[in-house]
């Protein structure tokens, strides 16, 4: 936030800037007139990420081999043939008796990372 933006803010008397039955007022006017009214004021909406096609996408073989080959299942702090059955299932997946595992790829995904970066000092955005 540049000073003279700050600046200009605090120029603006309180009671404009801030309303008990609504949030950030200002803002809300100014997408109403631009945009309509039933933008500006609709109800807040949750942000969601699409995790499952990111971990479906995410379970190559080429990033198989990397966690394979890291050092958490080097050191025997998480089961080879666990990691392993985890990308299968994943790039099994649908079927009678398939259960989504999505969410313990990107688990094991941020755990490695984490491990990289604070027990082997490696930054793992630039690991080869």
């Amino acid at each position: 936030l540049s000073r003279s933006l700050a600046e200009l803010a605090y120029q603006i008397p309180e009671s404009v800037r801030y309303q008990q039955e609504t949030s950030k007022p200002l803002l809300r006017r100014l997408v109403a007139k631009r945009f309509g009214a039933e933008l500006a004021y609709r109800p807040k909406h949750a942000f969601s990420i699409p995790r499952k096609t990111w971990m479906t996408t995410a379970a190559s073989s080429s990033t198989e081999q990397a966690i394979l080959q890291s050092a958490p299942v080097r050191d025997g702090c998480l089961d080879r043939s666990g990691v392993q059955r985890l990308y299968t299932d994943i790039r099994r997946g649908g079927g009678k008796w398939y259960v989504d595992r999505t969410e313990e790829l990107f688990s094991l995904l941020v755990f490695v990372a984490w491990w990289q970066r604070h027990l082997d000092g490696e930054d793992p955005r630039h690991a080869s």
